[in-house]
């Protein structure tokens, strides 16, 4: 992993086991890309920092338990104000505490801090929805994908009860001019988020497509009916899914 002074990449703060090592969910990716030792269950190693969520039996802490955690964290992410750190979700399992209460241990963090869309948007419900149009195989560069596109954003306002949302594209696929000819059209927001190779290295692309998933509220996956879907879509429903988003196909097929 490159230095991440040089890169620029947040710390990665995660939900840990007591116990470790760092094997599941976030805590792999902690370890895997931003060097979390496997043995420190709490607290910042590398450029990540973890959150004790679990015990060594692997049950989940008690909330105030855990809630004291997440206090140490704020501590430490407030004496280190020009430093900024990235919250994954976590504690949302089946057993867990869920979206609404993990969340709300995480409100009023210092200003360095950044949450999941999902969980931000259910602190600040004014806060856009962000849709993260995937659509790696470009079929959204055909005028009837365009189309498509154009009008499940308009049918889907009023189900989001807001005016205003952001499209999110990753990497630099085919499909992210059309996403941004669709944006202009409903004078909304795009956001593009690139790849860091200088800090993820061969592995960019993947970590760009996790970042999105993170960022994100929804997932939009284009696909044609006509296809067997390819790994690069069961991998973004696998990073919609871990990081709570909601998550709809728009298919059409070449005869549309």
């Amino acid at each position: 992993m490159a230095d991440p002074v040089v890169s620029k990449e947040p710390v990665f703060v995660f939900g840990a086991r007591a116990s470790g090592p760092h094997r599941e969910s976030s805590a792999a990716v902690a370890q895997r890309f931003h060097g979390a030792e496997p043995t420190v269950a709490e607290g910042r190693t590398g450029n990540a920092y973890a959150i004790p969520h679990r015990g060594a039996d692997g049950k989940m802490l008690t909330p105030s338990m855990l809630s004291n955690h997440v206090q140490a964290f704020r501590r430490y992410a407030a004496g280190n104000g020009s430093t900024a750190f990235q919250i994954v979700r976590f504690g949302c399992e089946s057993d867990g505490l869920g979206d609404g209460r993990m969340s709300e241990m995480f409100r009023a963090l210092p200003r360095n801090c950044f949450l999941p869309g999902v969980w931000q948007r259910l602190l600040a419900p004014e806060t856009p929805v962000r849709v993260l149009v995937f659509d790696p195989e470009g079929l959204l560069r055909a005028v009837a994908g365009q189309v498509s596109l154009y009008q499940y954003l308009t049918a889907r306002r009023a189900e989001w009860r807001t005016e205003e949302f952001e499209l999110v594209s990753v990497g630099g696929g085919f499909g992210v001019a059309a996403t941004a000819a669709v944006a202009r059209k409903l004078k909304a927001r795009h956001r593009i988020l690139g790849e860091n190779a200088a800090y993820y290295g061969a592995q960019s692309a993947v970590a760009a497509e996790m970042k999105a998933a993170w960022y994100s509220t929804h997932l939009l996956s284009v696909a044609d009916l006509e296809r067997t879907a390819d790994n690069s879509h069961i991998r973004m429903l696998s990073f919609a899914a871990r990081e709570g988003l909601k998550c709809e196909d728009l298919r059409f097929s070449d005869n549309t």
